[in-house]
C-alpha cells in the first residue's frame, strides 16, 4: 500500500494544478483584454515537475479546452496578414505541453508516397491505404502517430485555418507576395504538416499559379519573378509543377528579345533556378554571352522592366 503513496500523492498535486488552470479560465472568461500568457506558469509547472504524468494522462486536453475559448476571441480579432506573429510565440513556448511536433521530432524512417507525401516507410501497401483512408478528413496524409488529430491540432484546423483562408482568399494578392509569405514562414516551423500542406497547397500556391497564368510583359505591374521566387525556398517537391508556367512565359520573352532592347528578365536570377541543360537554361547562357561579346554590358545585372 504504501508504494502507491508517492503516485497518489503527484495525482493530486496533477490535479491542484488542472484545477488552478480551469479556474483562471473562468476568471478570464469576463476579462475583455484577452492574453494566453496568464496560463503560461501553470502550463510549464505540468510540463516541467509532472512530464510522466502530463503524457500518461493526456493533460493536453485540459490546456486546449481551458485556451479554446480564448483563442477563438482571439482569432475572431485577428488579421493573419497584418500581424502574422500574434500569439505564435506562446504557441511554441507551449511546444511540449501542446504536443507540437517539428521536422526535428519526425522518425528517420520516411519515405514518399505516390502523392510526394513524406510517409512512415513500409514495405506493405495495404497500411497506406488504411492510413490514408482513416486521415481523409484532414484533406492530406498524417503520420501514423497522428492519423488523428491532437487537440491542438483540431483547434488549428477548426479556429486557425478558416481564419487564415478567408484572409488569403479575400485580401491577399499574389502580385503583393510578402505579407503571405511572412505569415506561412512564422507558423509552417512548428503547425502539424497536414495543416502547412493545405495552406500552401489549397490557400497561397493556386493562387500564385494564377497570377502566373494571367501575367503579362505588357499589362502587369509586377516582373515575374516576384510573383515566384520569393515561394522558391517552400516548394519542396512542388517546385517543378509550380515553375513550369513562369518557365514558358520567360522562353517566350526571349524569344522575342532583339539586342538593343532592355532586358525583359535579370537573366542571372533565372539562371539560378534553371537547368543549364534545359532550354531556359541554354537560351538564358546564349543571351548573356551574346550581350557581354557585343555590348560588354553587365547581362546579369538586374535591369528595368519593360513597361
Amino acid at each position: 500500500m504504501l508504494t502507491y503513496i508517492p503516485v497518489i500523492s503527484r495525482l493530486q498535486q496533477v490535479s491542484l494544478v488542472v484545477n488552478d488552470i480551469q479556474s483562471l479560465s473562468q476568471e478570464l472568461s469576463s476579462v475583455y483584454e484577452i492574453s494566453l500568457e496568464p496560463f503560461t506558469p501553470y502550463v510549464y509547472k505540468l510540463v516541467s515537475q509532472f512530464s510522466d504524468e502530463f503524457d500518461k494522462c493526456e493533460l493536453d486536453e485540459i490546456i486546449v479546452a481551458a485556451i479554446a475559448p480564448f483563442v477563438r476571441r482571439m482569432v475572431a480579432n485577428w488579421n493573419p496578414l497584418q500581424d502574422p506573429f500574434a500569439f505564435a510565440s506562446t504557441f511554441r513556448s507551449w511546444r511540449r505541453a501542446l504536443r507540437i511536433k517539428t521536422a526535428e521530432d519526425k522518425p528517420p524512417s520516411t519515405q514518399l508516397d505516390v502523392f510526394g507525401r513524406e510517409v512512415p516507410a513500409t514495405s506493405d501497401p495495404e497500411e497506406y491505404v488504411h492510413l490514408y483512408e482513416r486521415s481523409q478528413f484532414t484533406h492530406a496524409y498524417t503520420p501514423s502517430s497522428h492519423a488523428f488529430m491532437t487537440p491542438f491540432e483540431s483547434l488549428l484546423w477548426t479556429v486557425w485555418l478558416p481564419k487564415v483562408r478567408t484572409a488569403i482568399n479575400n485580401e491577399w494578392s499574389a502580385d503583393q507576395p510578402q505579407p503571405a509569405v511572412k505569415l506561412y514562414e512564422v507558423w509552417s516551423t512548428f503547425l502539424p504538416a497536414f495543416i502547412r500542406d493545405n495552406m500552401l497547397d489549397q490557400l497561397i500556391l493556386p493562387k500564385v499559379q494564377r497570377a502566373i497564368a494571367d501575367w503579362s510583359p505588357k499589362k502587369s505591374t509586377v516582373p515575374l519573378q516576384n510573383l515566384l521566387f520569393p515561394w522558391l525556398p517552400h516548394l519542396g517537391l512542388r517546385l517543378e509543377d509550380v515553375i513550369g508556367d513562369a518557365k514558358r512565359k520567360v522562353k517566350s520573352l526571349l524569344r522575342a528579345w532583339s539586342l538593343g532592347q532592355d532586358l525583359p528578365i535579370p537573366l542571372k536570377a533565372w539562371k539560378e533556378v534553371s537547368n543549364a541543360k534545359s532550354k531556359l537554361g541554354q537560351m538564358i547562357i546564349v543571351a548573356s554571352r551574346y550581350l557581354k561579346q557585343t555590348t560588354g554590358m553587365q547581362c546579369y545585372s538586374n535591369t528595368s522592366f519593360p513597361s
